[in-house]
Order: structure tokens, then sequence, then C-alpha cells
């Protein structure tokens, strides 16, 4: 059977692969996205069409549907998947530990840091040539403006809050943010009233409902999240985007006609591996398994040596830390 072809197959659905994959196909670029985890089953995919979802970790599923793969020296054979569908996957080594999430239209792990501008003014100038603050700026306001990210007015705001719970605790004092805090959630208009909004795609979502409790803990199963599904994918699919959950990449190889690279995937399902070949391929699957395909694929020699490849790369910023109370003039830095 002829091998499919493709102008761009984009590896990978949090925010590099969702916006990249959403902006190529409304450009009219044929383009196929490959998820290796599942749509979530949640009011907006429903509302979307999709027909196979798998659960949210809720409940008794909760441990079942929570742990996808182990990966460590101290693992057998390096990695242990214990649920294709599961949502998150561990990463152990010397010095490093990573957890990474599976799904279509993910992005969590950095869902509040891309709501906010960079600290310095310069933050993208003199890295790459043609990357500056001048050339990212429209990039990110136009980003903001699609998911809806605002500053909640003060009728909007979550009741609560570490603010009003500390403010008069002995041992703890709320920090206050030194700029206002953006949130992509669908803030309701009225707190007590949370309504259902369908949207200009047509994607049913609720506004945030405060007293339910379950909004972006893992997952937001009423939409109020503005997630990538809904507010990337959804449109990009009525523009012809193709997007293939379950679907894990292997390797990518290269190629001397005018498909430039073909993708080795297995299908999780089926347990089949598929070849697809595209013009461009552009990997978006976070720092761990972005480094895994190239590291894979470099070693079948299905594309050439890349010099550094492997070094000098880092995990997703998160930092394990516990405080029981502040002891003045205790340093607990290095606990």
């Amino acid at each position: 059977m002829a091998a499919e072809v493709w102008d761009c197959v984009v590896i990978g659905s949090g925010f590099g692969g969702s916006v990249t994959a959403a902006r190529l196909a409304e450009a009219g670029v044929k383009t196929c996205l490959r998820e290796r985890g599942p749509w979530w089953d949640t009011v907006p995919t429903r509302s979307m069409g999709i027909r196979r979802r798998a659960p949210l970790p809720r409940g008794a599923g909760m441990i079942a549907r929570f742990l996808r793969s182990a990966n460590g020296r101290r693992v057998p054979g390096g990695r242990l998947t214990l649920n294709r569908r599961g949502l998150i996957e561990f990463f152990w080594s010397p010095g490093m530990e990573v957890i990474c999430a599976s799904g279509v239209g993910g992005g969590s792990h950095v869902y509040s840091a891309v709501h906010r501008r960079p600290a310095r003014p310069d933050y993208w100038d003199g890295h790459v040539e043609g990357l500056s603050e001048d050339s990212m700026a429209p990039c990110q306001d136009a980003f903001l403006e699609r998911m809806g990210s605002a500053t909640p007015a003060e009728r909007q705001r979550p009741p609560n809050t570490a603010k009003e719970r500390y403010h008069n605790d002995p041992h703890f004092e709320p920090a206050v943010p030194k700029v206002p805090v953006r949130t992509g959630f669908l803030l309701p208009e009225d707190p007590s009233a949370p309504r259902r909004v369908v949207d200009e795609t047509g994607v049913e979502r609720w506004e945030a409902d405060y007293r339910a409790n379950d909004n972006g803990f893992l997952g937001s199963p009423s939409g109020a999240k503005s997630t990538l599904d809904i507010r990337y994918l959804a449109p990009a699919l009525m523009k012809g985007l193709e997007v293939r959950e379950l679907t894990e990449v292997r390797v990518v190889r290269q190629r001397e006609d005018e498909a430039r690279f073909e993708i080795e995937a297995r299908d999780l399902r089926t347990g089949t591996r598929r070849r697809i070949r595209a013009r461009a391929v552009i990997l978006a699957a976070g720092t761990m398994n972005t480094l895994r395909v190239l590291l894979e694929s470099v070693r079948e020699g299905a594309l050439p040596a890349i010099p550094g490849l492997g070094e000098g790369f880092s995990g997703n910023g998160d930092m394990r830390g516990f405080w029981d109370l502040n002891v003045p003039g205790s340093d607990e830095t290095n606990s």
C-alpha cells in the first residue's frame, strides 16, 4: 500500500504542536497532527463529535487512569507502560525528575506561564536571527486573545483565596503577585449561576463553577478551562486538520525525494505500525519525548548525527519542596 503524503506532520499536541498545526491548517497547508494520548471525555469534545474519548482521572478510576508510564534505570527495559490511555508519565534520572502528560490538546505544565508576558522587555532579543520582541509581541497578543486570557474582575474571582484565608495567620503570609494574574478560564458573569456557552465554532462549554472545585485539576470536564483542543484544534478541524490520537511516533526517517521525511508510528489501539510521508515534520512532543524520538532516529541511522543532541536540556521547571512552617532564621532552600 502506498504511503500517504502530507505537506506537514506535527508530532505532539501541547502548546507548540496545537498552535503550529492549527495555524498551518488555517493557512491551507495539508497538515496531520499525531498525538500518543487520547481525546478526553469532556463537554466540549462531545459537542465536537469526537466519538473515541477516554475518561479523565476521577473517582474510582483515578489511580488506573492517572499513570501512563514510568521511565528510569530501575524500570525494566528503561520504560514501563501501564496504561496507554493514562495521563501522566514519570522520568527519573540522576539530577532530574520530570513529569510529562499525554492527551489531545495538552499543555497544562506551562499553562500559567504562557498567559504572562516576559518580565524583561528584551527577553526574545539576540537568540536567533529574526526572533525579537517586536516579532513575538503580535504572536503573544493573538494567543492571549484566542485563549480568552484575562484578569478576573472583582465579581468573577473565586471565593476563599489565599489572601482571605491567611490574612490573620500567625505563620503564613500570602504572596501578592507583582503583576496582575491572567487566566484562560471562561469566567462566570454570575459565580452563583454558571451558564452553558456555545462558542463561534459550535463548541459547548460551561462557565467556571467555583462550587464544583473541578476546574483544571487533571483536566477540565466542563470545558471551563480554555484548553488547546477547544481554542485551536476545534477551529482547525473545520479547516482540514487531521488529528490522529493514540498514535506514538517512534522514528523520523530522512528521505531524498519530494517527500523529505517518513514517519514510523505505532497505532496504540491495534499495535500495528504505520508509515506516513511528509514534506516537513515539526517535533513538539515535549522535552523528553522529542529527545526520545530524535535519539532513536539517529541511533537507527534514520537521521544524520545531530551535534549536541541530548546535552544542555532541562525538564519542565517543576521542583519538589515541602514547608511546614516559616521558622524565623531558618534556611529551608536545601531541605
